[in-house]
């Protein structure tokens, strides 16, 4: 049976997620472009293929737990809520990418909450979860993504391997008999 790692959800701020990436958003800094009416903020968003948009719907669960992370080497991935849905992502830090031992263990793993007004772009080589969200039914987010990471990815996982040129997946029950479960110590999440 895996051992069961507890992850605290905390509060997404610019500050806290900078490791990981930047949030899609109104921000702290002159807007890019402004009009009457009108004021836009950009990310750097990056990616080395062909631009895709994808509408994902996550379901809802009973119990906020996962078991895999993944990371991605020729995109900065993006997540737009759709539905104002609350949900939450856990991510790590980039690491070596020429390294696929180097993968990050409970302490470098963070829990955020996104009240569903917020989105998030990641660095290239951010380990994220699957996004979780925190009420039934479901949470929509447009993913803002590289076709060759969902191609790859795709076959990646139909054919039972992990590691790709361009994605990296870790099952931590497979490999390391851990799953983790998201906490909510503050009440972020029932609020």
């Amino acid at each position: 049976m895996p051992t069961t790692i507890e992850i605290p959800v905390e509060p997404l701020t610019a500050a806290a997620f900078a490791p990981f990436g930047q949030l899609i958003g109104e921000q702290d800094s002159a807007p890019l472009f402004a009009a009457p009416g009108v004021k836009t903020w950009g990310v750097d968003f990056e990616i080395d293929g062909t631009l895709e948009v994808h509408y994902a719907r996550f379901d809802h669960r009973s119990e906020m737990t996962f078991a895999m992370m993944e990371r991605h080497f020729n995109v900065t991935q993006a997540f737009v809520p759709l539905d104002g849905a609350p949900n939450v992502n856990v991510f790590a830090a980039p690491t070596d990418a020429d390294d696929f031992s180097a993968i990050p263990g409970r302490d470098a793993m963070r829990a955020f909450y996104f009240d569903g007004g917020q989105g998030a772009m990641m660095w290239r080589g951010t380990w994220h979860s699957s996004r979780i969200p925190a009420r039934a039914p479901n949470a929509a987010v447009a993913l803002i993504t590289a076709a060759e990471t969902t191609i790859e990815l795709a076959e990646m996982l139909a054919a039972g391997r992990y590691e790709g040129t361009m994605t990296q997946v870790v099952d931590f029950a497979k490999t390391f008999d851990q799953t983790f479960r998201i906490t909510d110590p503050d009440g972020l999440i029932a609020a």
